[in-house]
């Protein structure tokens, strides 16, 4: 009886492979995905602290606020004639709700205005009612870039009083790095104590997944075979379920040439504890012609499979020849892995 087809399957690492197509479509697909899942992070960061209408300082926390700047319009406070009760109240806040801006003359606006890196930034107003006494004295809006970020602002309301610091935050978005500010009285004057500007911090990157890249060689020797038979030669096992290939490529080379040239085909076929899951057959044919013939699977599995599997090279032979002589199957597959959930 004759003997079955035997097969050898030999990885080769990438660098001793000729420095042809071979070689420049790995680095290419190396490039490829490393570029796909390139993300810059930028670090968090106080990059403003300002204490309005004020000189600045250390607040109990140990910040250092920096003196009143940026401004357009308005005056500070406690300002000249204040009454002493005034002074010796704001005297006793911590900074920087000791001094504040406030628009003047009545009715009209306040702004701040800052140039930073483009990004994306958290500001935080603080505000301190100063010496109303009610509800509805002092109302106003504020808006940042243009866009309202708080309406009807009664600090005497939203606080249960004055003398009581009230702050509020918001994410603002600036592709020119411009932040400007404004406050609009519709009651009374806006107030405005103290600006923080922080930078934000980009999400963590996600996993970047490894590309990996290998070559083999399923070679033949002078072996009898039997006519008609296909031989399975598993090339890639144990294959995670996370694998997603970037490119599988599949090509004879020099393969079944004597002197009549055997004729059959190649097909790749992927299985697992259940037997064969997925085939792609017939996808090369064997002897018919002088050149290498090549067959491209790329992303040929991307299934649901929650299973490692093993992928193999199908070889058939038509049963009118028995007698191979020489020649390979080779076979290159980039993949990478999807980061588990």
């Amino acid at each position: 009886m004759k003997e079955p087809l035997r097969y050898t399957v030999v990885n080769i690492d990438r660098r001793t492979v000729d420095r042809g197509g071979w070689e420049h479509r790995l680095e290419a697909v190396r490039t490829l995905v490393l570029a796909l899942f390139l993300v810059l992070a930028s670090p968090a960061a106080t990059l403003i602290r300002m204490a309005c209408g004020g000189a600045g300082g250390t607040d109990p926390q140990g910040n250092v606020w920096s003196p009143d700047a940026s401004f357009t319009g308005g005056s500070t406070w406690p300002a000249n004639g204040s009454t002493a009760a005034d002074r010796a109240a704001m005297a006793a806040q911590d900074i920087p709700y000791r001094n504040l801006r406030y628009s003047n003359p009545p009715g009209t606006s306040l702004s701040y205005t800052f140039q930073l890196p483009p990004g994306s930034y958290s500001i935080v107003l603080k505000f301190l009612e100063p010496n109303k006494t009610a509800a509805g004295q002092r109302v106003f809006a504020v808006s940042i870039n243009g866009a309202p970020v708080l309406s009807n602002l009664d600090l005497f309301a939203v606080s249960s009083g004055a003398l009581k610091p009230y702050d509020d935050a918001f994410p603002v978005v600036t592709a020119s790095g411009a932040i400007r500010i404004d406050l609009a009285p519709s009651v009374g004057n806006a107030v405005l104590s103290g600006i923080q500007i922080d930078g934000v911090a980009a999400p963590p990157p996600p996993e970047v997944p490894s590309l990996e890249c290998r070559i083999g060689i399923i070679a033949t020797g002078d072996i009898n075979t039997v006519p008609g038979t296909t031989k399975a030669v598993p090339f890639l096992t144990g294959v995670s379920p996370r694998t997603r290939f970037v490119s599988l490529i599949l090509s004879e080379h020099q393969m079944f040439r004597g002197a009549i040239p055997i004729t059959g085909s190649m097909a790749l076929t992927q299985s697992g504890p259940n037997g064969v899951v997925k085939q792609q057959g017939a996808d090369i044919q064997l002897g018919v012609s002088d050149l290498d013939t090549v067959a491209n699977v790329f992303q040929f599995l991307t299934g649901d499979l929650t299973n490692p599997y093993d992928l193999s090279v199908s070889i058939s032979i038509n049963p009118d020849f028995s007698y191979i002589t020489t020649g390979a199957i080779r076979w290159e597959a980039c993949w990478f892995l999807v980061p588990e959930l």
